[in-house]
């Protein structure tokens, strides 16, 4: 098991349950030894894994087995191999048994479904809705099933409403005075919070059919031929317009999955390789600016998902 560019974790493994069938019926620990032999990890054959596993049950500081004409001791308590002719030493580990997530899934109670249920429960305008929530539709949905999409005002003073007007002011303010924050630049998270102007007519194609990137070049490539997302509300600005007689202007506030990001190009139809991954994987976003990104941009509307129009 291996972590890629991670800044919060170092070394990691999988950890296990009780190995007991009274206490765990359903998928206990089985666990399996192995030897390392100077390339990778190779398991015992059974006999001897049976054998192991009896004396670490035990407590015995101990084994010693034959294979072929040669024979070993394993010492239990720094689990390293001997050969009792040679001398010859080999790294031994015990490991639980991987099972798939297809093969627990019937003993498993999930605290939220994988299925959505038939109508999402009311709307819920008191909760932060830039915070993470844990269930199927975000909280302050209140969408039917038989509609494609619903427009909801929000009520002026709810949580909801606070956040969002907070996030678009913080780079469009309401008076000329800008407050500069000083704020701490952590790991970069997977999932951001976006900003994307527009007009009143793409707005509603939006709001049915979702971000398209596939009708990139109406504003330009200059990152490539794919869906733009801003991190202040400012700079979407510029993409809006006074519209009908109220003089409105449209911009959505959007959940982007940004994931790893690279820096764009004019001609990219999709992101590049990642060639600090594995063979084939691409980055999953493109930016401005690698050190201080004011755009993304996403090649996937799987990506995008148009959660606030402002």
């Amino acid at each position: 098991m291996k972590l890629n560019n991670s800044f919060n974790y170092g070394k990691v493994r999988r950890l296990t349950n009780s190995d007991s069938l009274v206490t765990n019926p359903y998928f206990p620990s089985k666990w399996k030894v192995y030897w390392w032999n100077n390339v990778k990890w190779e398991e015992y054959n059974e006999d001897v894994s049976t054998l192991l596993l009896k004396k670490m049950s035990k407590n015995e500081p101990e084994c010693s087995f034959c294979v072929g004409t040669q024979q070993y001791k394993v010492d239990l308590a720094t689990m390293t191999q001997s050969n009792v002719t040679t001398g010859f030493q080999r790294k031994v580990c015990c490991r639980p048994f991987y099972y798939s997530p297809k093969s627990m899934h019937p003993y498993l109670q999930l605290t939220v479904s994988t299925e959505p249920v038939s109508d999402p429960p009311g709307e819920n305008f008191s909760v932060d809705p830039l915070q993470e929530f844990s269930s199927w539709y975000p909280p302050v949905w209140c969408l039917a099933s038989e509609q494609d999409y619903s427009l909801v005002d929000l009520p002026a003073g709810t949580q909801a409403y606070q956040s969002i007007e907070n996030l678009f002011y913080e780079s469009v303010p309401e008076t000329k005075v800008y407050m500069q924050k000083q704020h701490t630049n952590s790991k970069e998270p997977l999932e951001r919070h976006l900003f994307h102007g527009t007009t009143k007519e793409p707005s509603e194609d939006i709001c049915h059919n979702n971000f398209d990137p596939r009708m990139a070049g109406v504003n330009g490539t200059s990152q490539g031929f794919g869906s733009y997302f801003a991190t202040t509300a400012s700079f979407s600005h510029s993409y809006t317009a006074w519209e009908g007689p109220e003089k409105v202007r449209h911009m959505f506030l959007a959940k982007v999955l940004a994931g790893k990001t690279c820096l764009g190009r004019y001609n990219y139809r999709r992101p590049p390789l990642n060639h600090k991954m594995r063979q084939f994987h691409l980055y999953d976003s493109c930016v401005d600016n690698t050190v201080k990104p004011t755009m993304f941009v996403v090649f996937d509307s799987c990506q995008c998902y148009p959660y606030y129009l402002i």
